[in-house]
């Protein structure tokens, strides 16, 4: 299964997400989520069809959607001109965030998952 890992600064823009969604004919899994962050959202849809998505499609697919452009472009450029093993992991949103000073480490960001019936609200027509 691939997931679709998209970062949103600010609100979701949902009716792009649902319009996205339904011009690739997307069916997503009940193990997708939402968490909302400090400066926004991370929301991770579990695609259930692999085998027709690449690394190159879920990429296009998370910018599409609105995910964060930059964030996407970095990704884009894991995937076409990176070592292998930013090849195999180019797709991270971070759970947590810290900042550093000197050698004090303190927490920048985290995320708080939402329940299940946040996504399905939003998205019910493309759940399985």
């Amino acid at each position: 299964m691939k997931t679709i890992k998209m970062d949103f600064d600010g609100s979701i823009d949902w009716k792009r997400v649902r319009i996205v969604a339904k011009m690739f004919s997307l069916k997503f899994a009940g193990t997708s989520k939402v968490a909302k962050t400090r400066k926004g959202w991370h929301i991770y849809l579990d695609v259930m069809q692999p085998e027709e998505l690449s690394d190159e499609d879920i990429c296009f697919l998370q910018c599409a959607m609105g995910s964060d452009y930059k964030r996407e472009m970095f990704n884009w450029k894991r995937i076409r001109f990176g070592t292998m093993w930013q090849k195999q992991t180019w797709n991270v949103l971070f759970a947590q965030k810290w900042h550093r000073k000197g050698d004090i480490r303190r927490i920048a960001s985290y995320e708080v998952t939402l329940p299940y019936t946040f996504v399905h609200r939003h998205l019910r027509e493309f759940m399985i």
